[in-house]
């Protein structure tokens, strides 16, 4: 089994953190995981994406030739890296933000409005969370638990923020 996701967005998306509570997840599985972040050159409101990928059997390079899933956060990452998704991928995007889309033979585009739920729960900062839950619902990578145990870890000093997001995660799981 390998799994190479690419997580597309703006700074302040949440795009690194969603890569690496997935990667994190993925190696608490005893599962082998890299996790590759890529800034634009502005801060918060610039480009940002990171590759992940998820093996039983190692990781050879964190840049896989393939990629065969993607979560888009906001349009310009999804018309910047839509052609990169193999034929039998599967991209999750942001309907509350991405208007327009491409047609892409063989690829199932899911569109949930992650914003307007994230906005729902309380916070649109959870959107990422959203989009990891629809993510993980189709592909099964990795267990929801496991993402949620390592979310309680990372932000054990926040029980608001780890409340949110199980909420988000469970929402997309469930979209």
């Amino acid at each position: 089994m390998e799994d190479t996701v690419l997580i597309g967005g703006s700074g302040g998306q949440g795009v690194m953190l969603l890569g690496t509570l997935l990667a994190i997840s993925a190696i608490k599985e005893d599962k082998y995981a890299s996790c590759l972040p890529a800034y634009g050159p502005e801060m918060r409101g610039g480009t940002a994406n990171c590759t992940v990928v998820i093996s039983d059997k190692g990781v050879i390079t964190p840049l896989p030739d393939t990629i065969n899933g993607m979560i888009m956060l906001n349009e310009p990452s999804y018309w910047k890296f839509k052609d990169t998704v193999k034929k039998d991928g599967l991209i999750i995007l942001n309907s509350s933000i991405i208007t327009r889309t491409a047609d892409l033979p063989g690829v199932e585009q899911v569109k949930i409005p992650l914003n307007d739920i994230a906005l729902e729960l309380g916070s649109i900062k959870a959107a990422n969370m959203v989009a990891l839950g629809a993510y993980l619902q189709r592909v099964k990578t990795v267990d929801q638990a496991s993402v949620q145990a390592v979310m309680a870890d990372y932000f054990r000093a926040k029980p608001q923020v780890v409340d949110i997001n199980s909420r988000a995660l469970l929402a997309g799981m469930a979209h």
